[in-house]
């Protein structure tokens, strides 16, 4: 039987580099959770584990192509981080960008948390517009055509 410490001294067993499936989290998680909508996805942090919270904040994390170009070339990669992290923790929650939203309520559908969302998004104002051909009637003038043929100008580029 093999562990981690022969896998570690071993990195040719270790699976390729791509999504990672995650251990089940053991610790107790609350029933439901209450997610709040805005410019950004607020996530209560109360009564979750520090596990899912790191989850969280990864769905959050990617890999920075201006640190392994330089890398790869072996030039310095001094003040380039090797991973750009949008996730931030306030003080109470934890805030990821709107576009994570679907792999957020995945993650907590996964774990049997029932989400309770509320939307603090502005919908817009709605806004009148009129088309261009109602404007230039309006106004007086008449569409023009263009006064040049096409069969003159492709004889004047064939000469």
């Amino acid at each position: 039987m093999r562990t981690d410490y022969d896998v570690a001294n071993d990195p040719w067993l270790l699976p390729p580099s791509g999504p990672v499936v995650d251990k089940a989290i053991t610790e107790a998680l609350p029933p439901n959770i209450s997610v709040t909508l805005g410019i950004l996805i607020y996530v209560e942090e109360k009564d979750l584990s520090d596990v899912f919270l790191g989850r969280l904040m990864r769905l959050a994390a990617f890999q920075n192509p201006e640190f392994y170009r330089p890398q790869a070339m072996r030039l310095s990669t001094f003040d380039k981080p090797p991973v750009i992290a949008c996730a931030e923790d306030f003080r109470h929650q934890i805030v990821l960008p709107r576009g994570l939203l679907k792999h957020i309520l995945d993650l907590f559908d996964s774990h049997r948390i029932v989400v309770k969302a509320t939307d603090h998004g502005f919908g817009g104002v709605p806004v009148e517009f009129r088309s261009l051909k109602e404007l230039v009637g309006a106004c007086g003038f008449e569409p023009q055509t263009p006064t040049v043929s096409t069969p003159s100008l492709l004889r004047s580029h064939s000469a």
